[in-house]
């Protein structure tokens, strides 16, 4: 019987996931989804396999007047060491090239496998399967997960819960075996503790879920809660992590990385600023109705002042759920520890090393599982209330009715939520729409307009991207391409020496200024143009390229001194 029941809820995860993300199987490439796989070259070819473990698999920053931007045309794609989720790539490519469907398969049967795994270890926190089938179905529905289902590229959410979940539900069981079989079991949770931290640097907090496991979950009083045998098993973990820190910021350190900037520039502004960003991320998960497909910088949620208030509101938020946490232990101990899941696995996301976003739905997609397991403990301890019979089931019935409704929401703003991320086109026209002052939305629309080559619609986008913010120097570059492919050579002539005022080593814009001068017949500009972007990068390979073509058509001698000078390197 228990067997069936485990049949049944198990089925039902998976088809309501399904259910909820089908739409997402015939969506397109998004976002940061074409530098990571379809533009990257990396991750085509077994041959670069073993790149992952060499500093060559970090793409690095580039310098572009006031911004700095990723030069995906050389490494993974990644900027910080990531490897398992660029090995994933590796086999969709295999598999699927470039067909979407695969990826988004990938990304829907993983976050299928985390439902699943979050029931198991729910279950084995509560003991409750009807609870634990709760806690699963509003974590697989839940619309604060769509942008990390639905973006290929942000894969490596998915991936450290997996591995971060497996390795938590075998700590949890090491007690319940024998003792050989408990040795294998601890060497493999350590080892998906590894895999979690090698797809992202979320998991680096494990140990300390593992505390506050022990802690709330044992009867032992402080004084003998760290024992010998206690710090010998929390050992393992904490070697792991240690190499891994070796490893990120010692041997695989981007050396191209600009050191990041707190919001508002100081670490007490930066405290200030993302206690707000905490009480954003609490309103999304109470409250899921207005989560953007992605939400690119916020100044509103930029504070300098401790009375602020929307400041005071949200560390008095804060302040209210620690309280709620230590005061409730005695009551739950469970609930403690779900809060504190929260607080404590959310923590790497809180800006702490300044990251290029301060705020995004998909740093919420570990620590929700903390908002599963209070769900699942509160539903469980309704039917132990000690009340008449009659009430008590009749309580009962109003919970499973609001359980069902909440559900019912939660899939089907999780199923609309899908559509947003249909392509570029449909996601960027959303966000401008959304946000008309944001500059770099009207700057990836004007993109999606020129792959569709509809240049005229992308000049219209990049202008307003530019009247937002005249520093972006990419869009001066793309609104230089754009005017010359409607032939309008000297706007386009114009864009780039503004994108080259602006950043005078900005090596693809002489590179495209040479192109739209040989258009123009112009030649020596031309030439000049291309050559100036060989000083810059010995290993461009566009500029490379079209100093061939011009050479071609020249004398054997001009021909043989430009390959000797420019050439050696060229593959």
């Amino acid at each position: 019987m228990k067997i069936k029941t485990d049949i049944i809820f198990i089925a039902l995860i998976v088809l309501c996931t399904f259910c909820a993300y089908a739409p997402s199987l015939t969506n397109s490439f998004v976002w940061d989804d074409y530098y990571v796989v379809v533009d990257n070259t990396f991750v085509k070819s077994w041959n670069n396999f073993p790149a992952l473990f060499s500093k060559n698999y970090l793409s690095p920053f580039v310098k572009h007047g006031d911004l700095s931007t990723v030069d995906y045309t050389v490494g993974s794609g990644e900027t910080s060491y990531r490897p398992l989720a660029t090995l994933s790539y590796f086999f969709d490519y295999t598999f699927w090239k470039l067909n979407p469907f695969g990826y988004h398969l990938t990304n829907l049967c993983l976050h299928i496998l985390n439902s699943l795994l979050l029931y198991s270890v729910t279950f084995l926190l509560i003991r409750n399967k009807p609870a634990a089938l709760a806690a699963a179905l509003l974590f697989s529905l839940h619309p604060i997960n769509s942008e990390a289902v639905n973006v290929i590229s942000f894969r490596e959410d998915l991936l450290v819960f997996l591995f971060y979940m497996a390795s938590f539900a075998l700590y949890i069981t090491l007690d319940s075996v024998r003792a050989s079989k408990r040795i294998v079991r601890y060497i493999f949770s350590c080892f998906l503790f590894f895999l979690a931290l090698f797809s992202k640097e979320m998991a680096i907090t494990f140990p300390a879920a593992l505390i506050l496991y022990d802690y709330f979950f044992t009867d032992r009083t402080f004084k003998a809660f760290f024992t010998k045998r206690r710090l010998f098993r929390y050992g393992g973990y904490v070697l792991v992590a240690l190499f891994y820190l070796w490893v990120r910021f010692a041997v695989f350190v981007n050396t191209t990385e600009v050191p990041g900037v707190y919001p508002g520039g100081s670490f007490y502004s930066n405290f200030l600023t993302m206690s707000r960003v905490v009480s954003v991320y609490l309103q999304w998960i109470f409250l899921p109705i207005d989560i953007p497909a992605f939400l690119p910088s916020q100044p509103y949620l930029f504070s300098k002042s401790l009375l602020d208030p929307g400041v005071m509101m949200s560390i008095a938020l804060i302040l209210l759920c620690a309280i709620l946490a230590l005061k409730i232990r005695r009551i739950s101990k469970k609930i403690s520890f779900a809060i504190l899941w929260f607080f404590v696995t959310l923590a790497p996301a809180m800006n702490i090393l300044p990251l290029m976003n301060h705020i995004a739905s998909r740093y919420v997609y570990l620590p929700l599982a903390g908002f599963c397991f209070l769900s699942a403990e509160t539903i469980a301890r309704v039917s132990s209330i000690k009340i008449s019979p009659a009430i008590l089931s009749f309580l009962i019935k109003i919970s499973r009715a609001f359980l069902i409704a909440l559900l019912l929401i939660y899939g089907l703003v999780t199923f609309m939520k899908t559509f947003s991320w249909k392509d570029n086109a449909v996601l960027f026209l959303e966000m401008t729409q959304r946000f008309p002052s944001n500059a770099a939305a009207h700057a990836t629309f004007g993109d999606c307009f020129a792959r569709a080559h509809l240049f005229e619609n992308s000049i219209a986008e990049y202008r307003t991207a530019l009247a937002l913010n005249p520093r972006l120097v990419e869009a001066y570059n793309n609104l230089g391409i754009a005017y010359g492919e409607v032939k309008q050579y000297e706007k386009s002539v114009d864009c780039f020496q503004r994108a080259i005022e602006i950043d005078p080593l900005y090596a693809d814009a002489y590179s495209n200024l040479g192109i739209t001068y040989a258009r123009m017949h112009e030649e020596k500009k031309a030439l000049a143009s291309w050559t100036q972007v060989l000083r810059i990068n010995p290993r461009h390979r566009g500029a490379k390229e079209n100093l061939k073509i011009f050479y071609r058509h020249k004398s054997r001698h001009s021909r043989q001194r430009f390959e000797a000078k420019y050439l050696t390197n060229f593959h």
